[in-house]
């Protein structure tokens, strides 16, 4: 399993919102990680690589951070040893751009020491990215979509060029992910994965920006999905 992790002491905790305290201040947690990934590598690789690059970058984005940040991996024991022990800095060491991802643990560490503010879903500014490995299956996607339906769902736009066959469930979740929401929001028995029909939709391409940062979704209302 690879883990991504980080010392809750670095991040500030939102209290729920009151009455007489509509915006609470945050509050610094002390004690224990969180971890944000928790994966066997084979899942990842689609996705990774075969580098920790990826890895600095999904938990740069993850925690949003404002200034320089570093991951660290453990130098001795084991991983099952360091699940449960704290970090000790003599036996950790930085991750160097270009290393080989690996089945251990990986710790996020601003360099700054400043506390971090979970405060959206998804902090990108751009498009998923479509590994080369996977590149084909999704210029099959984008075709068979466009030669079937050939109008926005939305917007009454119908020139192919201005269409994008989007996912509706966000192919970067994976196979196995997008199986289990379509086993949590529908009765469909067959297997589903990230290319299925069931999961695409075309859309003008302005609208499949907002899809794709989480500032657009869909809910099914019967025969129809509105957004």
């Amino acid at each position: 399993m690879l883990y991504l992790r980080i010392g809750q002491r670095f991040l500030n905790l939102l209290p729920a919102a009151t009455e007489e305290q509509p915006n609470p201040q945050p509050m610094l947690a002390t004690t224990g990680n969180l971890n944000v990934i928790i994966a066997p590598l084979p899942d990842l690789r689609p996705f990774s690589g075969d580098t920790v690059d990826w890895l600095i970058q999904v938990a740069r984005l993850i925690f949003e951070l404002c200034g320089m940040s570093s991951l660290y991996t453990f130098t001795t024991g084991i991983v099952k040893s360091w699940l449960e022990w704290k970090m000790v800095q003599e036996q950790w060491r930085m991750v160097q751009d270009g290393e080989q991802l690996r089945s251990t643990i990986y710790k996020f560490h601003p360099d700054s020491n400043a506390p971090i503010t979970f405060m959206r879903l998804s902090l990108r500014h751009m498009r998923s990215i479509t590994t080369s490995m996977l590149a084909g299956r999704g210029n099959t996607f984008h075709k068979a979509l466009l030669q079937r339906l050939q109008q926005c769902i939305i917007s009454p736009i119908r020139l192919l060029q201005l269409l994008i066959a989007s996912h509706l469930i966000p192919r970067r979740l994976g196979d196995s992910d997008v199986q289990s929401v379509i086993n949590r929001f529908t009765d469909v028995s067959t297997p589903v994965d990230r290319y299925n029909p069931i999961i695409r939709a075309p859309l003008y391409l302005s609208l499949d920006v907002w899809v794709d940062t989480y500032q657009l979704g869909f809910w099914n209302c019967g025969p129809v999905s509105h957004p």
